[in-house]
């Protein structure tokens, strides 16, 4: 009876420590588990509740990011399913975004996802693209999209708003749109031209293993005396005009 009221005690314990965790604690285990160098300037709230100023990360392969703001919201009780649900939100002055992802034993489900930023950020997580210094917003959305460590499953959309490249003076060069699915091993993308003076179009993927594929095309629709110059950093065109895009 003695053992049993020891072990009853130590568990209550450790449920009060958890649930009275600053805000903090999640950084500091993110840090050290799941994602090294993370930082902020400020922490309010608990581990399971709460909001951090100043965050800055930076993606594998990629450049810093920082955030102004971000909320998350932890629901212990989904533990009961198998699942621990998270809802985000974050803000910065150019960026804004929401969603909830749901921490499984196999990976993670996210599910009502609608975020917006800026095109420079694509950069900072592709350093191949810092060529054509991207402009414009870019918001991505889905209703429900899992991921496991070698399996991905679900449906999305990717839209470039008043895209410009920094390196032309023809401003915006249009906008797009991509369709975003998990397809078993790999994450597809499809390109497509919505409007404006240059058209884009092409296919991609996107695996752990290999990396992101995508080739295309591109070709000037209006003004090509103007585009032309950033286009030629493509190579020659074929017969038809159109520039090969690859990366």
């Amino acid at each position: 009876m003695k053992l049993l009221s020891w072990l009853t005690g130590g568990l209550l314990y450790l449920v009060f420590l958890a649930a009275t965790a600053p805000a903090s604690t999640l950084f500091w285990l993110a840090d050290r588990f799941a994602s090294p160098g993370i930082t902020t300037s400020s922490t309010t709230g608990t581990l399971w509740r709460g909001e951090a100023q100043g965050v800055s990360f930076t993606p594998p392969g990629g450049q810093a990011i920082s955030l102004e703001r971000l909320a998350w919201n932890i629901r212990p009780l989904g533990l009961a399913l198998g699942r621990l649900p998270v809802e985000v939100e974050f803000s910065d002055a150019e960026a804004k975004g929401s969603g909830t992802l749901r921490l499984t034993p196999s990976g993670l489900d996210i599910a009502q996802l609608d975020t917006t930023l800026p095109a420079v950020w694509l950069d900072r997580i592709q350093p191949r693209l810092e060529t054509f210094r991207l402009e414009g917003t870019v918001t991505l959305r889905s209703n429900e999209f899992s991921l496991r460590q070698n399996h991905y499953r679900g449906q999305g959309e990717i839209l470039w708003h008043q895209a410009a490249l920094g390196l032309s003076q023809v401003k915006p060069v249009g906008s797009y749109r991509g369709e975003i699915s998990g397809k078993g091993e790999h994450i597809q993308l499809q390109l497509q031209t919505r409007n404006g003076p240059l058209e884009l179009a092409g296919s991609g993927t996107w695996s752990k293993q290999t990396g992101i594929h995508f080739s295309g095309t591109a070709k000037a629709r209006e003004r090509e005396s103007e585009l032309t110059p950033v286009l030629r950093l493509l190579g020659k065109p074929d017969p038809s005009g159109f520039y090969t895009l690859k990366f």
